[in-house]
């Protein structure tokens, strides 16, 4: 937990001279393989800086995907985790990579540019230099008017109701690779829940009957005591 006092003082400091925070990590707080109490702690310092914090930037999944960090006074969005997609191919995903555009003057986020390598077309044509297509801007991709945690919790909960943006979300969640076809109603609210919440125990709250036996073992290892348990993030 030393790891969250520093963070914590870090915060204040900021606060108290009047900066702005971009937090840069690699395991993102939602992830099933960090420890909830560690995320639930994380999720309290995003709430009380909310007003300093202009961003956070996440990996770890090798997926292009969200997490959204939620009030602890009534719910309301207060910051948004970007976890960005691998410049590695892993488990048939195209290579990514994004630019994220910043206003200089107040530090908000403006938008992202996100590019992808087609692995398909490039591993066909070898004989000149490969080129990375832009795969989406994300305003014009979700049709979001700016890039608010109001916006991105519309989008997420746009998920739930709105096939063309679930596909959507999917394709890119899987950097291109993923091929249309019937989606499930529980992996739909898979996708929302873990998109909808920053700490684990709360997706897997949101899940309930549709968790599935992976997603089970997972909570087990959260809640279970033991040497084996996860470290903390």
């Amino acid at each position: 937990m030393d790891q969250l006092a520093w963070m914590r003082n870090e915060l204040y400091l900021s606060e108290r001279n009047g900066e702005n925070v971009f937090i840069i990590g690699h395991i993102n707080p939602g992830s099933y393989g960090c420890d909830s109490e560690w995320s639930a702690r994380y999720r309290a310092l995003i709430d009380r800086f909310t007003n300093i914090i202009r961003g956070q930037f996440y990996g770890h999944t090798h997926n292009d995907e969200i997490e959204m960090v939620r009030s602890y006074a009534d719910n309301a969005p207060v910051g948004v985790v970007l976890i960005a997609p691998s410049l590695t191919t892993y488990s048939n995903l195209n290579p990514s990579f994004r630019i994220i555009e910043v206003d200089v003057d107040t530090n908000v986020l403006v938008d992202i540019q996100q590019y992808r390598l087609d692995l398909n077309k490039w591993n066909q044509n070898t004989t000149g230099p490969i080129e990375w297509d832009l795969a989406y801007t994300l305003l014009d991709q979700y049709s979001m008017p700016d890039m608010s945690y109001g916006s991105f919790d519309t989008l997420v909960d746009s998920i739930q109701v709105d096939m063309n943006v679930t596909e959507t979300y999917l394709y890119n969640l899987n950097s291109g690779s993923y091929k249309k076809s019937a989606v499930a109603p529980r992996d739909v609210q898979h996708i929302y829940c873990t998109a909808k919440h920053s700490v684990s125990e709360d997706a897997f709250k949101c899940l309930g009957l549709n968790a599935t036996t992976g997603d089970l073992m997972d909570m087990a290892q959260q809640i279970l005591p033991g040497a084996w348990k996860f470290d903390y993030c």
